[in-house]
């Protein structure tokens, strides 16, 4: 398991690990607001944008590869990474791509691997979600969206076990994040139509559930006089055994997934910071929430 972990911001990730409930900084990588950044087996640290950035542990660059598809999503296990996304040619969308690469080669090979469905026009690898030895990409935006579910009990060679279709839950459907663990799924979307915007939080594993929000194209506040931004959609997700965190507005929520799921028993969790735009995990299940510039490790819910 990794100790190391990465706390994003718009223009730097922290290469950070936790120790004796403190947040300790190591070092630190160049990113841009839409980069994603994973530790991989303490040792390294990949970086997706327009190229894959490969750095060692104390954020020295060791490598940058360039891929003719976009990079959506990365996952690893070991010293292998799983890379998702959509093939493209020139500025559209040719459908979803899914491939490995493998960090103990010499020049970080990357593999890519067939999707079990014909790829379609608008569609993309968004997430990998990873548990044990079962890998599940997810597939987004042009309905029917999938969940598919592989064997990596051999790490190079995925197994495709099974296909399954997710419900849609509205209009250009997109799913923004996903989490798991042994007793739950939890998959986070966003729908926008011509009345507005709504944010989904399907649940599935012991139980099933989900919490929805809308929010109309125009609000508009009697008293001011003047449009208003609803502060209630959802922002970001994080599942801790059967806790589900949910970044809601600039706030931080809990709900226990063993009670009843809905919006009403959402548990506000209080934090120093004003405005939560994330939540990532440590590699201990910890939760530390990040605004502008700053974060915060929750140590009490």
């Amino acid at each position: 398991m990794n100790n190391y972990f990465i706390i994003p911001f718009k223009k730097k990730h922290l290469i950070c690990t936790n120790e004796n409930l403190e947040i300790k900084e190591h070092s630190s990588i160049p990113a841009f607001n839409y980069s994603k950044s994973i530790v991989v087996n303490n040792r390294f640290v990949v970086r997706i944008d327009k190229a894959i950035w490969i750095y060692s542990i104390d954020g020295v660059l060791i490598k940058k590869l360039t891929v003719n598809f976009k990079l959506k999503c990365l996952n690893a296990v070991a010293n292998v990474v799983y890379l998702g996304g959509e093939a493209s040619y020139g500025l559209n969308s040719v459908g979803e791509i899914f491939a490995i690469m493998n960090l103990d080669t010499e020049d970080f090979e990357i593999v890519t691997l067939q999707i079990p469905i014909d790829i379609t026009y608008g569609k993309a690898i968004d997430d990998i979600l990873i548990i044990e030895e079962k890998l599940i990409l997810v597939d987004n935006i042009v309905f029917p969206k999938f969940l598919f579910e592989f064997d990596i009990s051999d790490l190079l060679n995925p197994l495709h076990i099974k296909t399954i279709e997710l419900e849609n839950n509205g209009t250009y459907e997109h799913i923004i994040k996903g989490d798991i663990n042994k007793k739950w799924m939890v998959l986070f979307s966003s729908c926008n139509g011509m009345g507005g915007a709504s944010q989904h939080i399907v649940i599935s594993g012991k139980k099933k559930g989900s919490l929805e929000v809308y929010q109309n194209r125009f609000l508009f506040d009697n008293v001011t006089q003047q449009l208003v931004h609803d502060n209630n959609i959802f922002r970001d997700i994080a599942l801790v055994n059967s806790d589900l965190f949910v970044v809601r507005g600039d706030s931080l929520y809990v709900v226990n997934l063993n009670k009843s799921i809905k919006i009403s028993n959402l548990k506000i969790v209080n934090t120093d910071l004003k405005v939560i735009h994330r939540i990532i995990k440590t590699p201990s299940d910890l939760v530390v929430v990040i605004g502008r510039n700053k974060y915060e490790l929750i140590k009490d819910f």
